[in-house]
């Protein structure tokens, strides 16, 4: 395996060979895991009638409220800051892809939030 930084900006880790099917390629811990049942809040959030997407985004934004003090410092740290997606394109945009899937798609999930 090998790591790159491709000209786009994207990253990855690509295999320089064929791999056989059922090799565990990653194995990560479930402690290593953002979940419900990993994150310091999860547990007192679940009183509550809140979706597990809900209790991931308050935990989310109580452990970067926290800073260096939490343990999910090193991955929130490298979250991005912007996202590129069609639920955050401008409405002039929008509308210049009027006809298309994908405009459908966006109105959907804008009407959903």
């Amino acid at each position: 395996f090998y790591y790159r930084n491709a000209v786009s900006g994207a990253r990855g880790v690509y295999a320089n060979k064929d791999i056989d099917s059922n090799h565990i390629l990653v194995a990560i811990p479930f402690e290593s895991l953002f979940t419900t049942a990993t994150a310091s809040l999860g547990d007192d959030l679940k009183s509550f009638d809140l979706r597990e997407e809900d209790i991931l985004a308050i935990s989310l934004l109580y452990e970067k409220n926290l800073g260096a003090e939490s343990k999910w410092f090193g991955h929130i740290n490298i979250l991005p800051g912007s996202f590129h997606n069609i639920l955050y394109f401008s409405l002039a945009d929008m509308d210049a892809l009027q006809g298309s899937n994908l405009y459908v798609l966006g109105k959907t999930l804008r009407n959903q939030i």
